[in-house]
């Protein structure tokens, strides 16, 4: 997963970034380069909470990380953040 982002930003390929299951066993510095830079961060609410604690950073500092930020809510729906607008 971390070869993918640092050969997407080398290319300078827009990429989502979804660590999903892998949110756990990533480090902080494993995170933030995945969100940093991101077309879009993909997450549940669960693991957006467990990123926030790994990383430091509240929801508006990802945010400032990535263009936008995908939250899904399980049967209550998702929540569609982006740099300009909520969706």
């Amino acid at each position: 997963m971390c070869n993918y982002v640092k050969e997407a930003k080398d290319l300078g390929v827009p990429y989502i970034y979804d660590p999903s299951q892998q949110t756990l066993r990533l480090s902080k510095e494993d995170l933030l380069e995945g969100i940093d830079g991101a077309f879009m961060l993909t997450t549940n609410d669960y693991e957006l909470h467990l990123i926030q604690e790994k990383t430091g950073l509240s929801q508006q500092d990802i945010q400032k990380l990535s263009q936008g930020i995908l939250i899904t809510h399980g049967h209550q729906g998702s929540l569609n953040l982006h740099r300009s607008r909520t969706l």
